[in-house]
């Protein structure tokens, strides 16, 4: 608001005195009257509320911020800031559906022989079996050796 009130009272001078290179200093301020007669641009006066200025032929106002000017360029990057703190784990998430059957994988090769197991314990005799057919009768036998000589008889009669 110094500022303000700095370019104010130097402007005011100027016109005043129409000498733009001129300084003008007061030490107990400037009264800046209600100038409703005066076309020159650039003017300044006091309504009783505003400051306000001649500009085109217009009064317009001090006290409130001009138009917006053109947005400047972007400036550069800041550098990167710290890692945060790592967050709490959140909740397991709920189980998903069953995946397809996967393929059927090629056959294995054949294992080694095993070693051969003990002999069993040998099972109860069977009940006798059924008589069979009487068989053909057999070729006859060679002949057998000659008898030994008997004793001799008694003595027949005379």
């Amino acid at each position: 608001m110094k500022t303000f009130f700095t370019i104010l009272l130097i402007l005011t001078a100027s016109i005043i005195f129409s000498q733009e290179s001129a300084i003008v200093e007061a030490e107990n301020g400037v009264v800046i009257g209600n100038n409703t007669t005066s076309v020159q641009e650039g003017t300044i006066r006091f309504n009783g509320l505003d400051f306000e200025g001649l500009i085109n032929g217009v009064w317009v106002n001090l006290n409130q911020a001009g138009p917006q000017g053109p947005q400047g360029d972007i400036g550069p990057q800041g550098p990167q800031g710290a890692t945060g703190a790592t967050g709490p784990i959140g909740p397991q998430g709920l189980t998903g559906p069953q995946g397809d059957t996967g393929a059927v994988g090629p056959q294995g090769a054949t294992g080694a022989t095993g070693p051969q197991g003990a002999t069993g314990a040998t099972g109860p005799i069977g009940p006798q079996g059924l008589t069979g057919p009487q068989g053909d009768t057999g070729a006859a036998g060679p002949q057998g050796a000659t008898g030994a000589a008997g004793p001799s008889g008694p003595q027949g009669p005379s």
